[in-house]
């Protein structure tokens, strides 16, 4: 619809602007606007399923953060599922109540293979 459109271009236009205005990687930007969704949703139910820290993270990680902030913002209605035809509640709901404060930022991490 719409609103969801527009939104989706606001949050467009902020990724946008803190990887041009503080050199931040795609994924650290996206990050810093879904902790605002973060911050506002956790521990409240949105379409009957809770939402917490952790299951927000790995739904956006798993299924996207434009589509996460689609299903907050339609109250639960859009619901995106991936190539596996695994609804985002799904990952909500599997992930969620894991204790993410115990996590400390990595800006160096990295991966061996």
């Amino acid at each position: 619809n719409t609103i969801v459109a527009k939104q989706l271009i606001e949050f467009k236009k902020e990724v946008d602007e803190l990887i041009d205005k503080k050199s931040l990687k795609k994924d650290e930007a996206v990050f810093n606007v879904l902790r605002e969704y973060i911050n506002d949703f956790d521990g409240k139910t949105v379409g009957g399923f809770k939402v917490t820290e952790s299951g927000l993270i790995a739904a956006a990680h798993l299924c996207g953060a434009g589509n996460v902030i689609k299903f907050l913002d339609s109250n639960g209605e859009d619901v995106f599922a991936d190539a596996n035809n695994v609804p985002l509640t799904s990952y909500l709901s599997r992930f969620g109540n894991f204790d993410t404060s115990i996590i400390r930022a990595n800006a160096t991490a990295k991966v061996a293979l």
